[in-house]
């Protein structure tokens, strides 16, 4: 039974909206899996472009990859924030959350933060560099001692690209993502894990 395309009907009325932006969550499971591929896609493109001598193109392919690897990371919050609000829902849907193990459902978001571990920190590097830099009081917070020779170079200052490896400093420590098919496939594995979990919910509900 496919939870992201069932209609609810006999569901309780009063908790049919709620059931609703419960689907509408799990469904945007697919869209962030798709929206890696295309931040994946691009870094894959400059990666095949760049040489090891850099000239001004190469640059500018240097600079998609960290457009492509910001995406990427604020994709994955995403992701981990629709499996949070997809629990938020379960909890207005008493129907539903009485045929849940609530644990198991803790359970996915604490593994799946395991599984991408610096997921918060990077998605606050890609949206609040600004802010990390604002002051000397907030760059103290995220400068490691290597760092402070670069903190006027680069636009880039508190990320950096090595192979398929984007890292970044928050608050002191390194923070990685890995920009490959291996990191795709475990955004997928973790949609059909999710998607499988609440399924089994709905199963459950509709066996009574």
């Amino acid at each position: 039974m496919n939870i992201t395309s069932d209609r609810f009907s006999d569901l309780p009325e009063n908790e049919r909206p709620h059931a609703a932006t419960l689907r509408t969550n799990l469904e945007s499971l697919y869209g962030y899996v798709f929206r890696f591929d295309d931040a994946l896609a691009l870094f894959d493109y400059c990666l095949d472009k760049i040489e090891p001598v850099l000239s001004d193109d190469m640059r500018n392919f240097l600079a998609w990859q960290h457009v492509a690897c910001r995406d990427a990371s604020v994709t994955i919050w995403h992701f981990a924030n629709a499996i949070k609000h997809a629990r938020q829902c379960l909890a207005r849907c008493p129907s539903l959350s009485a045929c849940a193990d609530h644990d198991e459902i803790k359970r996915l978001e604490k593994r799946f933060g395991g599984d991408f571990p610096h997921h918060k920190q990077l998605r606050h590097v890609a949206g609040h560099l600004s802010d990390m830099l604002a002051s000397e009081t907030d760059q103290a917070k995220h400068f490691i001692a290597a760092d402070e020779r670069n903190r006027s170079r680069s636009r880039n200052t508190f990320q950096q690209i090595s192979g398929r490896e984007y890292a970044a400093v928050f608050e002191k420590q390194r923070v990685v993502l890995e920009m490959s098919q291996t990191t795709r496939s475990n955004l997928a594995r973790w949609r059909d894990e999710v998607i499988a979990a609440y399924g089994a919910i709905l199963e459950a509900y509709r066996a009574q």
